[in-house]
């Protein structure tokens, strides 16, 4: 049998231990032990924690779809054959439906790990009923299995059909049209296609315009550093704020606030792959500003040389911009609290084991931490620059999560970065990309298993959580440290 395997994104709170709940795992196991083939996505979330257990038992019998050309797959934790598909959208939501809507057709059932609002899980049950094939439901607010087999029955879970842009309720109503007028499987592939192109009409919805407008204060606490540094930039170009950046246009806006936005808009969506849905979310708004400069951005720069004075300038600050030169190497400054900044080496600085034996082990006792805090330190840092350098209490819950033995919380100067710190820090996976010598690297987290592996950042900026044998000789070093800050 061949099982397609889903699940929502942010699934993180229903985990313990960074695994999927106990009940999912057996259910899993079922599969497995009948050597059922298993298709799942590239995604993080769902998509990462079941290839990260499928790794862990060293199962094979996987297959990863992906939207996308070669080069372009998310995660594929265990270097499984991979199906690649080319959507006609180019970016968002359509363009990751491609790879689920194939999973449902050549899938004989379906296992999907549902929050009660993903949209794009609750499709996927959808395609999967709508085909006459089973579907074995785990809600994770209630804990339990369900099994789903007829289009009525997911009835009750595609919320109000009042609402215009409840996504479930259009893709359930489309299914069952096409099911009552007994249309093809083609034909329903082509509407939830043409389904997922009408979100840019429904994203100017007023209640998401109000809601982000509320929740505008919470979103610049914690979006990325790099899309913070981004906007800061921008604004300070253009002498306006960031606030006054995001706020919805008037007419009585300068000139050089339709220009911030402009640039902002384009940015985001070069730099940082920012989808349409985001950037209309984050600018309100403006939908038809966001259209067109999405629509003819190349254009746009090619028959405005004022405005492509602009960006390239603009590109060149962002280069620079939050970086600084400290014991004569080059940091990024990945967060400022108060009167301290936490550093991480813009590249890594040298290859060398996280540990000298292969041998489960945590941060506190490895030798990569007693190198980095001593021989590396003395020869690194002046005396001067040695009295900025703040001692630092990791609170290591990845290793406590994932039942590595030994101590959890150490003081150090110098430190790595964690998982969730890697996560919390770079919103975007290119953002991680380091180099080694002119070429990108993997380099080393702190996070360990309790199998003798630590977790790496890949080549192309990817965490690899199962990682690397601690005693690696060519994981890259990108030291951490804490500096107090001159007033």
């Amino acid at each position: 049998m061949k099982v397609f395997i889903s699940g929502s994104y942010s699934i993180a709170p229903y985990c313990e231990s960074g695994q999927l709940p106990e009940r999912v795992l057996m259910e899993i196991d079922k599969h497995l032990d009948a050597n059922d083939t298993i298709f799942v996505g590239d995604c993080a979330g769902t998509d990462a924690l079941v290839q990260q257990y499928l790794e862990s038992i060293h199962y094979r019998n996987v297959t990863v779809y992906v939207s996308g050309v070669q080069g372009q797959t998310r995660i594929n934790a265990g270097k499984w054959e991979e199906k690649h598909f080319h959507p006609s959208a180019k970016s968002g939501f359509g363009f990751y439906l491609e790879k689920d809507l194939q999973m449902a057709e050549d899938a004989d059932a379906g296992l999907a790990i549902w929050d009660g609002t993903s949209k794009g899980t609750y499709i996927n049950m959808v395609c999967l009923v709508a085909q006459g094939k089973p579907c074995h439901v785990y809600l994770l607010k209630e804990q339990t299995w369900i099994s789903v087999g007829s289009l009525n029955e997911l009835e009750t879970y595609a919320g109000p059909p009042s609402r215009q842009t409840n996504l479930k309720f259009h893709a359930w109503d489309v299914a069952k049209e096409c099911q009552n007028d007994a249309m093809t499987w083609e034909t329903l592939k082509r509407r939830m296609r043409d389904l997922a192109g009408k979100m840019r009409e429904w994203s100017s919805d007023r209640q998401i315009i109000e809601s982000f407008i509320a929740d505008l204060p919470t979103w610049l606490a914690h979006a990325s550093a790099l899309t913070q540094i981004l906007l800061s930039e921008i604004a300070h170009f253009y002498d306006v704020s960031v606030e006054e950046l995001l706020r919805p246009l008037s007419f009585e806006n300068p000139a050089r606030m339709l220009h911030a936005r402009r640039a902002a808009i384009y940015l985001l969506r070069t730099f940082y792959d920012y989808s349409f849905m985001e950037l209309l979310a984050l600018f309100n708004t403006d939908y038809h500003i966001v259209l067109c400069i999405v629509e003819k951005m190349e254009e746009s720069l090619e028959t405005d040389a004022e405005w492509k004075a602009e960006i390239d300038a603009l590109k060149k600050r962002l280069m620079t911009a939050k970086q600084m030169t400290f014991g004569n190497i080059e940091w990024l400054v990945l967060t400022q609290e108060g009167e301290k900044a936490l550093l991480l080496t813009k590249d890594c600085i040298e290859e060398r084991p996280f540990h000298k034996v292969l041998e489960p082990i945590t941060w506190e006792n490895c030798s990569l931490r007693s190198y980095l805090n001593g021989p590396w330190y003395e020869a690194t840092f002046r005396e001067e620059e040695k009295t900025k350098i703040l001692t630092t209490k990791e609170d290591d819950a990845d290793s406590r999560e994932c039942g590595a033995s030994g101590e959890y919380d150490s003081e150090d100067k110098v430190f790595l970065l964690s998982i969730n710190e890697a996560e919390q820090y770079f919103y975007y996976d290119h953002d991680r990309i380091a180099e080694f010598n002119g070429e990108s690297h993997e380099w080393w987290l702190r996070s360990p298993d309790n199998a003798g592996c630590v977790a790496v950042v890949r080549r192309d900026g990817r965490i690899y959580s199962v990682g690397w044998e601690v005693d690696s000789a060519c994981g890259g070093i990108r030291p951490a440290i804490w500096i107090k800050l001159e007033s």
